[in-house]
């Protein structure tokens, strides 16, 4: 007799219920639809990314579940967090609600009111790295081949989309140090609107992460020489040293400390730049976020991670994202993002005061 066969009848009553369990969680997502909240417009950067995402992920999702893009522009990316956060406008922890979102470093760190949730309010499942670009038109700057000759310079209309966005707050930090006179026009829904803006000379700066760069910007305002890039924005490397992307670099786009130290003489320092340096350093590494509403299911949490992880690699996935995006997919672990989103707890008090008064927050 098998040892199978001398099992009582309650044993392999109790094997089978483990078994149909076991497959159940395998196929938690068979025949199920998913909700990705994308806080900005369709055609900005991020709904660019996640659509590249989403194209992909079925394939490693057991059940292979159907993902349906929601966009929900506003308040700088902050409404669709908060809607997600707090599980409202029919978004639940079911595991079948996802947040693709820009991530605004600024906002937890200043206590942005805006922001009606807090990162605890999430599971992480995700980051993207990625690297932003500061572009003017032509007639801004005093020499147009020379982007260090921003400095001291008047007139500058620049488009933003919240006034306590890290999108805005850099670029007010970055030309309160070159000592440019500046408007942020503020409240744009996302990356378009504020590039059509400048292709009709209504703006004449603003800021872009690379899918918006290489799909809207390049085309559109540097290849016609409407505008010309400024900067990159910098991250902190060893030893006191700054760095940028080697791809942007090799495009003749240096990093925003040595286009200060060409205007000045030396590279920029003091809590303004500090701040500046921290902001990069949280916005670069997880420029994008990708959560769900905390009490997710284990299940769905675990899936949906390993199905970022997987996709990451996908070589099919890389092609299209690097014709798109024009550099390689950055994905932060679950781990090292719930890290960041501790440290966020963390920032002296000196820095986050220098925050607040670049966000214009009394």
């Amino acid at each position: 007799m098998s040892g199978f066969a001398r099992l009582t009848a309650p044993a392999c009553g109790l094997i089978l219920a483990a078994l149909a369990a076991g497959q159940a969680e395998a196929q938690f997502y068979a025949g199920k639809t998913i909700t990705t909240v994308v806080n900005y417009g369709a055609g900005g950067n991020a709904d660019i990314q996640a659509r590249i995402f989403v194209k992909f992920l079925p394939k490693y999702i057991k059940g292979n579940p159907v993902f349906i893009i929601q966009n929900t522009p506003g308040a700088g990316g902050m409404t669709a967090m908060n809607l997600l956060g707090q599980k409202v406008g029919g978004l639940k922890n079911d595991g079948m609600s996802l947040g693709y979102f820009t991530f605004n470093g600024m906002a937890p760190l200043i206590g942005d009111p805006a922001l009606k949730v807090k990162m605890s309010d999430f599971d992480f499942i995700s980051g993207i790295g990625g690297w932003n670009v500061a572009y003017a038109r032509k007639e801004v700057l005093k020499d147009p081949a020379k982007p260090a000759s921003i400095a001291g310079v008047t007139g500058i209309f620049a488009g933003g989309y919240s006034p306590q966005s890290s999108h805005d707050t850099r670029i007010r930090m970055s030309l309160d140090m070159m000592k440019a006179q500046y408007k942020i026009v503020t409240g744009f829904p996302d990356a378009s609107a504020v590039n059509k803006a400048i292709l009709q000379g209504e703006l004449n700066m603003s800021v872009s992460s690379l899918p918006g760069w290489a799909s809207i910007v390049q085309p559109q305002l540097i290849q016609p020489g409407i505008a010309v890039a400024l900067w990159q924005y910098p991250v902190s490397g060893p030893n006191g040293t700054y760095e940028g992307n080697p791809l942007l670099a090799k495009l003749g786009i240096r990093t925003f400390t040595d286009v200060y130290k060409e205007a000045y003489g030396k590279y920029p320092e003091g809590p303004l730049f500090d701040a500046f340096l921290l902001v990069n350093n949280l916005s670069t590494k997880v420029e994008r976020i990708v959560v769900m509403p905390a009490g997710s299911p284990k299940a769905a949490v675990e899936e949906m991670q390993h199905a970022f992880a997987e996709t990451g690699k996908d070589k099919e996935f890389i092609a299209e994202w690097m014709k798109v995006i024009k550099d390689p997919p950055e994905l932060t672990p679950p781990a090292e993002g719930e890290e960041l989103f501790a440290s966020l707890a963390h920032v002296k008090p000196e820095v986050i005061a220098t925050l607040k008064k670049a966000a214009l927050v009394e």
